[in-house]
């Protein structure tokens, strides 16, 4: 287990770089609610696999549902995160909250007093360990200097200490600490590198990252032999683009203390924090608080008396059990009568190396036979490679309509893991691990006779899954039943380089994931969503497909992602480079495609479900969520193919309606029919598009831009600069020159064409590339960069990129501004004036509404 100092929170696989090969801790956190009925988890074996030490933090949610919930949830907070930890794989340390002293983390702005907490951490932890008993549960770090419940360090030392007393009570024979670990947080107030080792002391504490002292001088005895975690730490402000030293110093700060006889040893430094979606504090784009961290890590800073793990090469390799790897596969054991009355078994098509869940053993028990458990149950059982039973496995129940998961959890049973059906038809199926895990698949078991389905004939399954490895000379299982198409082999080679891939030159349309019944269209429903959710209208498109439904690729593209949320349940994201868009599909059964696969249209990604929030109905802003409602929903977002780099779904700039998506890419990108908009006539958009566009994107292979001096000198904010470079007429800023201080050279660059666009776009580029881009129109809708955020685009450079690439993330990014710019209503009504009032801005109807309605009847709208 790797075993460097430093860590990052947050990170993204492309983060992994920058511990040069030295792998140290990497947090991340999760909000999973206190529902104890959501089984969903979380998969981390990217980084515990390349021998980081990962460790995840479990909140109850976010402002104002608080980082534990209120008092009378705590059991049920307790149970969630149970099952969270005993459904998600790569993960053995977690902590129970985050800076229960804080008011922003309140649970809708009740105070979490300190025996407040140590009640629903004792209880968080008891439910873990009864999960597994190795898991390491860690204690919430307080926010240092907030008085906003009082004192900080007194709540801190009272925090800590009942839970040391709790422990004593409770286990007196023991050793047993209440806790297996200790989270802090330590910042300075400021860049300066130097204020790392500061002394400077207000209303008597240290008032700088040397904050950690007070807190471990706090710490009770009991628990001064717990390892450290310092999980945030930062400057209390944006991070600057610099390589100040200031990581360096941290990490050398925290060296020094670990080498000090007697003190409590910290494991790990985290810096708080890669994402990109993270405004104030994200590092993601900062390149010289990235250079900061690499020459900490470069150090090999390790914790005294910790053994190291060099890092393995960046390659995905599933774990292996001791004694997976033989020459044959195990042999499957499948009596005659469960052939007979099981209509559908799917083996999983899988590479050699992966780790497959292997149905051995399959039994069909007779009505009264009872020899494994209880009747009308499915029993299963999980082995791991060795022939142990694996607790802790989720185990996966469908039927047509929804699913059941539970962990194998019984240790004096014959089997692992059960459920009683209800249902007499032939109507349930079962498959082993997480989304992203292979497995075989059973369908067709329901009570009844081997004849015929029964209410009163209380049959059982027996069915045993064990974790094999497919050897090197496995051949590829059968393909299965044309009803149920065959799961895509995963690609043995690594995953492709970050680097932005090369465009597709073929330019096709976009297919829906489904053909099934679409039942919710963008914008539906606003007043459900605005009281359940928080946004303001359904953002996507739903079809209502029953489980185990193919859900095919839209188009190419490469799978991005594969998980799990609590809101969306199990999905998978692709990104299309000739589109300049990703594809999400959520609340699926199962997936079976892996990261960094490429895939083509048409191919089979996943199968449907009714994971996560769904609802069999809406109807007035109210929904039945009492059983879930299986469906795909699809979501079409612009972005670069880094966009979404953290795996979440925190982005939702770059969102638009997928059937306008759908559209716009198939009948102006590849000139033939797409869909049809419910809401808005299709012709008033493509009028749009030629009315405001420029017609073509690209002249002669380049990006079409336009350079707006006027606009440049805001950005660049130097107007000395400025005046040796350009000047513009005031009164009509189209009217502008490139030029030197002394007015002896000087060219009118706007009737040059794009070459002269282009020759003044790389000046100003050179004096400053941000503002540069920020101060140009791009592609055939001309789009300012300034509008970058509003499309969907993390920075400006994404967006220039991402437009420079192809026609269609263009046309995406001309729609997203409509978007933007509230133009959906007043697009349905036909409304011309508004239109170009909102697109525009007032003046211009005299010029444009003709225009529109022109090409609005020739396009042969009525």
């Amino acid at each position: 287990m790797g075993s460097y100092l430093p860590g990052i929170h947050e990170p993204d696989q492309q983060a992994a770089a920058l511990f040069v090969g030295k792998p140290g801790t990497v947090v991340f956190t999760e909000a999973i609610g206190s529902n104890p009925n959501n089984k969903s988890g979380g998969d981390y074996r990217w980084w515990a696999e390349r021998g980081y030490r990962v460790i995840v933090r479990l909140n109850n949610g976010y402002k104002p549902d608080g980082t534990i919930p209120a008092p009378s949830l705590y059991e049920s907070f307790a149970q969630r995160c149970a099952t969270f930890v005993a459904v998600s794989q790569g993960c053995q340390r977690w902590i129970i909250g985050n800076e229960p002293n804080h008011e922003q983390e309140r649970p809708n702005g009740q105070i979490i007093r300190a025996v407040d907490y140590a009640r629903c951490f004792m209880l968080c932890r008891n439910a873990i360990k009864r999960v597994n008993s190795t898991h390491k549960v860690i204690v919430a770090a307080v926010a240092p200097w907030d008085q906003t419940s009082g004192d900080w360090l007194a709540y801190w030392r009272t925090m800590l200490q009942t839970i040391a007393d709790n422990a004593i009570a409770d286990n007196a024979t023991t050793n047993d600490a209440g806790a297996d670990g200790i989270s802090l947080h330590a910042y300075t107030h400021g860049p300066d590198p130097s204020l790392i080792t500061s002394e400077h002391r207000e209303h008597g504490w240290l008032w700088h990252f040397r904050t950690y002292r007070d807190q471990l001088a706090a710490v009770p005895a009991s628990m001064r032999h717990l390892p450290v975690d310092l999980t945030e730490t930062d400057q209390l402000e944006p991070w600057a683009d610099a390589n100040t030293g200031w990581v360096q110093m941290a990490m050398r700060e925290v060296d020094a203390w670990n080498r000090t006889s007697g003190n409590q040893m910290i494991r790990s430094v985290v810096l708080y924090r890669w994402p990109r979606h993270d405004k104030v504090y994200s590092f993601a784009d900062k390149a010289g608080v990235q250079d900061d961290f690499r020459e900490a890590c470069k150090q090999s800073y390790v914790v005294p008396g910790v053994s190291v793990q060099t890092e393995p090469e960046q390659t995905f390799m599933p774990s292996v059990h001791s004694g997976s790897q033989e020459a044959t596969l195990p042999e499957r054991k499948i009596d005659a009568d469960f052939t007979r009355r099981v209509p559908k078994f799917t083996p999983y098509k899988e590479v050699p190396g992966r780790k497959v869940y292997r149905l051995i053993k399959a039994e069909y028990v007779p009505d009264g036979a009872r020899r494994f458990g209880p009747d009308h149950h499915i029993l299963v059982d999980v082995l791991d490679a060795s022939g142990k039973r694996q607790m802790g496995v989720p185990v996966n129940f469908y039927w047509d309509s929804s699913m059941f998961t539970t962990p194998v959890n019984k240790t004096s049973e014959p089997y692992g893991a059960d459920y009683g059906m209800n249902a007499h038809s032939q109507s349930y199926g079962v498959w082993v691990g997480n989304f992203r895990e292979a497995s075989d698949d059973v369908f067709g078991m329901g009570l009844g006779t081997i004849e015929q389905p029964d209410w009163n004939h209380h049959v059982d399954y027996y069915l045993v899954f064990q974790e094999v490895t497919i050897p090197a000379a496995t051949q590829p299982a059968p393909t299965p039943e044309p009803s149920q198409p065959a799961p895509q082999p995963v690609p043995a080679t690594p995953a492709p380089s970050p680097q932005e891939p090369s465009p597709t030159p073929a330019i096709t349309k976009l297919i829906w994931p489904t053909n099934a019944v679409r039942t919710q269209r963008w914008g539906e429903n606003p007043e459900f969503y605005q009281q359940r959710l928080g946004i303001p209208y359904h953002n996507g498109i739903d079809h209502g497909a029953p489980v185990g439904t193919p859900v095919v690729a839209m188009a190419d593209g490469e799978v991005m992602f594969v998980g799990t949320d609590p809101g969306y349940g199990n999905y998978v994201r692709v990104y299309h480079a000739q589109f300049g868009i990703h594809t999400f599909v959520a609340h699926l059964h199962r997936s079976t495609v892996e990261v960094g696969q490429m895939v083509k249209q048409g191919q089979v990604i996943a199968f449907s479900g009714a994971t996560g929030l769904t609802a069999a109905s809406i109807d007035g802003g109210t929904a039945d969520t009492s059983q879930p409602a299986p469906h795909t929903h699809t979501e079409i977002r612009l972005g670069s193919r880094d966009a979404y780099a953290e795996g979440t779904f925190g982005h939702g700039n770059g969102r638009v309606d997928p059937e306008a998506a759908m559209y716009l890419i198939n009948r102006v990108v590849s000139g033939s029919s797409g869909a049809q908009l419910a809401t808005i006539d299709p012709l008033v958009a493509e009028a749009l598009w030629q009315v405001e566009s420029s017609g073509e994107g690209f002249e002669d292979g380049e990006l079409k831009i336009r350079f707006e001096a006027h606009i440049f000198e805001r950005y660049l904010n130097n107007p000395t600069v400025f005046a040796q470079h350009f000047r513009y007429d005031k009164a009509d800023p189209l009217k502008a020159w490139v030029t030197t201080p002394d007015r002896t050279t000087e060219a009118m660059y706007h009737q040059r064409g794009q070459s002269g666009e282009w020759m003044a776009f790389e000046i100003a580029s050179k004096l400053n590339r941000t503002a540069a881009l920020l101060s140009i129109s791009m592609g055939a809708p001309q789009i300012m960069g300034f509008h970058y955020a509003d499309i969907g685009y993390h920075t400006p450079q994404a967006m220039f990129e991402a437009f420079s690439r192809a026609l269609a993330p263009q046309i995406m990014g001309f729609w997203q501004l409509c978007q933007h710019k509230k133009l959906a209503e007043p697009m349905r009504a036909k409304d011309w004036p508004e239109i170009v009032r909102r697109y525009n801005g007032e003046g211009f109807e005299a010029i444009y509404v003709s225009r529109l309605v022109q090409a609005y009847r020739e396009l042969g709208g009525a």
